[in-house]
């Protein structure tokens, strides 16, 4: 039996742990964009990036669907040579309910990070020298932000 209790811990401390979508440090949550779409998520996609999925195809090219999850919130990266641009980085949609339209359509490279200051909650984006700051609502769009980088302080 006493075996048996030391074996336990061991065993336990081999398997792997759960993968995490984000990293917590503090108030901020490092969003990483490592899941494929649920079936809500890839309808929701179709419905409110319509354009994009367009534009992709009648260029022969497929979209690729990256999801990152923060408690309520939902962010699909849609990905394809067709509608990414290189300056203008690849189309995100920004979801609190995946029924309703998308609180935020803008563009990211996946270098995403949600604050949370007092109340309120902000999507933060870095996009080249500059950052764009989004206070994520409940319901209704969202209001962004734009503020070039200092460019007297290291990154």
């Amino acid at each position: 039996m006493r075996r048996l209790l030391w074996i336990i811990p061991a065993v336990l401390a081999l398997l792997p742990l759960p993968a995490r979508a984000e990293t917590l440090e503090g108030k901020r949550i490092f969003i990483e964009f490592t899941y494929d779409p649920s079936t809500p998520e890839l309808a929701a996609a179709r419905k409110w990036g319509k354009a994009h999925f367009a534009k992709a195809q009648a260029a022969g090219r497929p979209v690729r669907l990256s999801v990152g999850r923060s408690r309520g919130t939902t962010l699909i990266s849609l990905e394809s040579v067709a509608i990414c641009d290189r300056v203008k980085a690849c189309p995100l949609l920004v979801f609190r309910d995946l029924t309703a339209r998308p609180i935020l359509e803008t563009t990211s490279f996946q270098n995403v990070l949600i604050e949370y200051r007092d109340r309120e909650i902000f999507l933060v984006i870095r996009l080249w020298e500059e950052t764009t700051e989004c206070r994520i609502t409940t319901s209704g769009r969202s209001r962004c932000k734009k503020t070039p980088r200092d460019k007297t302080k290291p990154r």
